[in-house]
């Protein structure tokens, strides 16, 4: 009656544990009495199996502390105990689980994917496979965190971000380094990069030229200025007085220290341009010189005279050292080449000619000018003579 009621070892003095046991106490190899405490620990089991599906752990421990009392089937209560730790360790590992899945899913709404250390959603995945090295969801977790960088690469790729792109996509790769989105990105970031560094020294470049041409500008409008003010500032320093006649032509020397002026009066003077001081008076000429010219050395002095004459002299000396020779009428124009071994020199008689300086010699007679020839001038390199003749042409020769 008491098992059919379910006092199985209460209440106190009316249960069938205390009856069973009166039992044995005066038959202890009752068999109805041993089968039946053996049915009281059953339907303790039972109870415990029962507790445990509704995962109510503390009454199946009490339901088996009552068992293990009673003593007999020691067998099955140790099994029962046995599938009562596994039973609460899985379900304990499932609470974990899912609490660990659901804070990893705050984490990476928060962007905590894998920082800060302890508190981000890499490491409770990874803690997830820990326990359950098949969870699909921890799995496909951290997938998504590789997918997200990427994301967030991508996004700091357009806005030009390459540093903050790089950082991001070097998380992925932590986390996943085969992954092929990481290795697309890395590649897009390259050309991207690529492009706008191409596109940044392009704008330097065009600064730079920029502000070059600026700079230029601004040199040359200060130069225009200066030179504006020095033209308006021009006066007369010193007045050169000596020749008899009027003063034909004028050179200075390549050093500008002095300066030689052809007169009517058939001289040549050399002066000291610094003090103005009358240095030497060359007076060889027999009628009025038309040009004075320096050699690029400042050694040698060239004069044309009317006289049909061209002289070379030395200029520390003043002694003459060759007299040219050869134009039909007075020669008007005369030029050094730049290395000084070739004299050119224009005349009335509407013809160049090309003297040796060292020797003197005539080495070429050019025509083809209409009229006198005014003004002669080499080329800086010397390979190009221009003439300038009263038939109102130039002429250039090679």
């Amino acid at each position: 009656t008491d098992m059919q009621a379910s006092r199985l070892t209460s209440p106190a003095g009316s249960n069938a544990l205390e009856r069973y046991r009166a039992v044995l106490a005066l038959d202890p190899d009752n068999l109805q009495a041993q089968q039946g405490l053996q049915q009281i620990v059953g339907a303790y089991l039972k109870l415990v199996v029962k507790a445990q599906d509704a995962q109510q752990f503390d009454k199946a421990e009490q339901y088996l502390q009552r068992a293990e009392a009673i003593g007999p089937n020691a067998e099955d209560i140790r099994h029962a105990r046995e599938q009562l730790l596994v039973t609460k360790v899985q379900l304990e590992r499932q609470i974990t689980i899912k609490r660990l899945l659901a804070k990893a899913e705050e984490d990476i709404k928060a962007t905590r994917l894998t920082s800060p250390k302890g508190n981000n959603a890499l490491e409770r995945f990874r803690a997830v496979l820990a326990v359950d090295p098949d969870n699909v969801k921890a799995e496909q977790g951290i997938a998504r965190l590789v997918d997200q960088y990427v994301e967030l690469a991508d996004k700091a790729i357009a806005a030009k971000q390459f540093t903050k792109a790089e950082r991001y996509l070097h998380n992925a790769a932590a986390i996943q380094p085969d992954a092929a989105q990481v290795q697309a990105a890395r590649m897009q970031l390259a050309e991207q990069r690529a492009q706008a560094e191409a596109r940044l020294k392009a704008e330097i470049e065009q600064q730079r030229k920029a502000q070059l041409q600026a700079r230029r500008k601004a040199e040359a409008k200060r130069q225009a200025e200066l030179e504006a003010k020095r033209i308006e500032d021009l006066r007369t320093v010193r007045t050169l007085t000596g020749h008899a006649h009027r003063v034909q032509a004028v050179a200075f020397s390549p050093d500008g220290r002095t300066l030689a002026s052809g007169s009517w009066d058939h001289t040549i003077k050399l002066w000291d341009t610094s003090s103005g001081r009358l240095q030497r008076t060359l007076a060889d000429h027999a009628d009025i010189v038309l040009a004075v010219a320096f050699s690029p050395d400042g050694r040698t002095l060239a004069s044309a005279s009317r006289d049909k004459t061209i002289k070379l002299r030395d200029v520390s000396s003043g002694r003459p050292q060759r007299t040219l020779t050869g134009h039909a009428k007075p020669a008007i124009a005369i030029a050094f080449s730049p290395d000084g071994r070739t004299l050119a020199s224009g005349s009335a008689d509407k013809t160049i000619k090309l003297w040796d300086t060292s020797s003197g010699r005539l080495q070429r007679t050019l025509t083809g000018h209409a009229d006198i020839v005014r003004a002669v001038a080499f080329s800086p390199d010397g390979r190009t003579l221009a003439s300038g003749s009263y038939d109102n042409t130039i002429k250039l020769w090679q």
